[in-house]
């Protein structure tokens, strides 16, 4: 009978798996160098190292940042978005605020949708509901055929009061999967059934840019562990922390953006929970990136709406996560004013810090701490990567040369 569950953390540059025997109450611990770009390899390989039977699992539960760095490297499907006529602007417009108010340098994030990609049709269903003018299918349609020359691969569909009566949205659902079968259609009024235009329109494009690119990972994933010899149930956390069916997650890929991020939230929670120490600061520092959040009475704050790149809303809830990059695998550079900058760039999986002896040549902050001795020289970290203390050395004077101080103080 089965008896193990696995949960798998899939990072930028290591892969954790960790096996609960329910039958001894025993958990046991795997890591593996994660493989981008598809981290498939690595999850395999860590499940491997765990040396049980894939008919004794049990079920997976897997914890994955490939939505949120789709949308932030811009790697997403190519995503038209079709809304009321007269409303083309709302996603471009977005809102006013800025990270700084007062910086007229900055430049917010493009949206996910150019605005040559945005196509408005004729149709009005007023805030109670009412239809004033009918969806105009021959526009609609003439669209869908423009798309199809595009090779768009997503369609999302925004009407203005769609939250209150989506019959025309649903419509329009139907008549571009006649003319667009193989594309991927989110409709806000099954997405985001809420007022505000802008963050409805910016969730149900998030959605759609995700979609096929979500789709594609999951059945890949889903035929990996076939063939590794699984077959059972998998379960994704989502960015509340929960965990949604890969059907579900297939359906509202959006609501997975902060999946990596939110298992540790909720592991330092029960962590606090368990120990009597229900307020908790979490600090998660994986390769890539850092993360600190709270727990507050044994429970982690949820936000309601939040940004990646800081105008992409998604109005899904989320653990509320600050995110930096500072991982371990971050680099260091001094700029052009003789400043040390750290991150957010980072040596990932490949080639990885250059004391792993895989390539890598840039400083990073594992190099830093293998320097300083905060890392044994003959620690091998999951048991099996061998640092290099001189390459780090090698490494770490780069910044030390151009800064004008020794090696350790550089580290």
């Amino acid at each position: 009978m089965p008896r193990y569950v696995l949960a798998v953390d899939v990072g930028g540059t290591f892969t954790d798996v960790i096996c609960f025997n329910e039958e001894t109450d025993e958990a046991t611990i795997a890591k593996s160098s994660s493989t981008p770009p598809d981290f498939i390899d690595g999850m395999i390989n860590g499940i491997s190292a765990l040396d049980i039977a894939p008919a004794d699992i049990k079920l997976i539960k897997i914890g994955t940042t490939i939505a949120t760095n789709t949308i932030i490297m811009r790697t997403g499907a190519r995503t038209a978005l079709v809304t009321t006529s007269g409303f083309t602007d709302v996603l471009h417009a977005a809102r006013a605020a800025r990270p700084t108010l007062y910086d007229s340098d900055w430049d917010p994030a493009p949206a996910l949708v150019s605005r040559r990609d945005t196509h408005t049709v004729r149709q009005r269903t007023t805030y109670e509901g009412e239809v004033i003018e009918d969806l105009d299918e021959e526009s609609l349609r003439a669209i869908a055929a423009k798309l199809r020359e595009q090779g768009t691969e997503a369609v999302a569909i925004n009407f203005l009061h769609s939250y209150i009566n989506g019959e025309h949205e649903r419509r329009a659902r139907d008549i571009l999967g006649e003319e667009l079968p193989n594309a991927y259609v989110s409709i806000s009024s099954d997405i985001l059934p809420e007022v505000r235009e802008f963050e409805r329109t910016s969730t149900t494009v998030v959605n759609a840019y995700l979609g096929p690119v979500l789709d594609r990972y999951l059945s890949a994933l889903s035929e990996r562990l076939r063939d590794f010899g699984y077959d059972g149930p998998m379960l994704i956390t989502h960015s509340g922390g929960g965990v949604m069916s890969v059907e579900a997650a297939r359906e509202i890929p959006a609501r997975i953006c902060q999946s990596g991020p939110a298992a540790g939230v909720m592991a330092g929670a029960n962590l606090g929970r368990a120990t009597d120490r229900p307020n908790v600061i979490n600090l998660d520092v994986g390769g890539t990136s850092a993360d600190v959040s709270l727990a507050r009475g044994g429970r982690p704050l949820i936000r309601a709406e939040w940004n990646i790149n800081f105008n992409i809303t998604i109005n899904f809830p989320s653990v509320d996560v600050a995110t930096i990059g500072a991982g371990g695998g971050s680099i260091a550079r001094v700029d052009t004013g003789g400043v040390l900058k750290v991150g957010p760039e980072s040596a990932g999986a490949r080639p990885g810090p250059a004391c792993y002896r895989q390539g890598g040549e840039a400083p990073t902050v594992t190099d830093a701490n293998l320097v300083l001795g905060r890392l044994g020289a003959d620690t091998k970290l999951a048991g099996r990567v061998a640092l290099g203390l001189d390459l780090a050395q090698t490494a770490v004077d780069q910044v030390a040369g151009p800064l004008g101080c020794s090696r350790d103080e550089a580290a």
